[in-house]
C-alpha cells in the first residue's frame, strides 16, 4: 500500500543557494517511510520493545528539480521488494504543482538489536512486500 506524505520546506531547510539541502531529504523520506509504518499500524517502539529493530542499509536519492521555501512537497512511499532479511521501499517527491523533485529507493534490513545481525523480516512487515524472485537449481 502507497502512503502520501505532506511536509512543507521550513528556513532551516535551505542552504546557500535558497533551495533544499541535499541532507535534508534523507530526513524528508525517512519522516514519511515512518509515517508508512504508522499507516501500517506497526508499531516500531513496540519492536524495538521485543530488541527487533530496523536499520537503513543503502539509500539511493536521484535529484531532479530543487524545492525552495514555502514549498508544500509530497512524498509518496510504496513497497517494493522483499528479501530475506530486507525489504525496499520506492519514494517519489513531488511538490504542490505535481513536478517530480526527487526519486529514491531505500533498502532496509530487520535486525536482531541484542545479536547486533540481520534477521529475517517479521511477518508484520513482509506482509506488505512483494517477494523477490528466488533463484533456481
Amino acid at each position: 500500500m502507497e502512503t502520501v506524505f505532506t511536509i512543507e520546506v521550513m528556513p532551516d531547510d535551505l542552504d546557500l543557494l535558497n533551495h533544499v539541502n541535499n541532507g535534508v531529504y534523507v530526513s524528508y523520506l525517512e519522516h514519511a517511510r515512518m509515517n508508512w509504518f504508522d499507516q501500517m499500524g506497526i508499531d516500531i517502539k513496540g519492536m524495538v520493545s521485543k530488541k527487533l529493530g530496523i536499520m537503513v542499509r543503502r539509500l539511493e536519492i536521484n535529484y531532479i528539480k530543487e524545492a525552495i521555501l514555502g514549498d508544500k512537497l509530497q512524498i509518496k512511499t510504496k513497497p517494493a521488494r522483499l528479501g530475506h532479511t530486507s525489504f525496499t521501499f520506492e519514494q517519489k517527491i513531488s511538490n504542490d504543482q505535481g513536478d517530480l523533485i526527487t526519486e529514491a529507493t531505500a533498502v532496509i534490513v530487520m535486525i536482531d538489536l541484542n545479536e547486533r545481525r540481520s534477521i529475517t523480516v517479521i511477518d508484520e512487515i513482509g506482509q506488505y512486500f512483494i517477494a523477490a524472485p528466488t533463484a533456481t537449481s
